[in-house]
């Protein structure tokens, strides 16, 4: 399986990007590029596009069958299938997304599940740059799938948890599999002495991407505005 690669550009409307941290407007819209084969993948819409539906997002680039999945601690699993519907007034076969997943956005990211034997896609997702100061999450206690609610690749170190040590964070590549960076006592030099810190901190999580955050834990995650408008 092919992994999910997402690009993303910035247009400004009244002046242009000066670099991938810097935006220099404040009416900005963007755009993604999502490259997906069969398989699972993580993602996120980090853009604003009117409520952020399916149809949206996704619209009809997918094939049959493909399926989105949020998840949520308490409950599990919420899906929706790009499928053939019947909808009002002509009930005539159209494909459509259908299931308990309405819209994603923000710091929510969700599972794409492409149809075994699919042929790549790429998918286009657009909008509004958010430009909040902040954007504040509840974390539960448990499994969380979020993503940076900014369109900007970051590092684990820079995402803007209060963890306590225990908490996990877990990336996926579908050629790899599952990468796992924990929040530990470590030693680092100089002095050696114990320290709590992630054991990879640099890790990034990219543009379009998510990733999941295990702690017991409830709390507040507030991600703050990278870049300057």
């Amino acid at each position: 399986m092919k992994k999910l690669v997402m690009t993303a550009a910035v247009l400004a409307c009244a002046a242009s990007i000066a670099s991938a941290q810097t935006v220099t407007s404040a009416n900005i819209v963007g755009y993604g590029k999502v490259q997906a084969a069969d398989g699972l993948q993580i993602a996120s819409m980090q853009f604003v596009s009117g409520s952020n539906t399916l149809d949206t997002i996704f619209g009809d680039q997918y094939p049959l069958g493909t399926q989105i999945l949020t998840y949520l601690e308490p409950g599990g699993y919420q899906t929706s299938t790009y499928a053939t519907t019947y909808p009002p007034p002509s009930y005539l076969p159209t494909p459509g997304w259908a299931g308990a997943v309405t819209s994603i956005g923000g710091a929510q990211a969700c599972w794409i599940k492409m149809p075994g034997g699919s042929s790549a896609v790429e998918n286009i997702m657009s909008g509004e740059v958010p430009l909040a100061d902040a954007v504040t999450n509840s974390v539960v206690a448990g499994l969380n799938l979020f993503a940076y609610p900014y369109p900007t690749e970051m590092e684990i170190q820079d995402l803007g948890f209060v963890p306590v040590v225990g908490d996990q964070i877990f990336l996926y590549d579908n050629i790899g599999g599952y990468v796992t960076v924990n929040y530990a006592t470590t030693y680092p030099p100089p002095s050696y002495l114990p320290t709590p810190g992630w054991t990879s901190p640099t890790t990034k999580v990219p543009v379009g991407g998510g990733f999941w955050y295990k702690t017991d834990t409830a709390t507040s995650w507030i991600a703050t505005r990278p870049f300057t408008p």
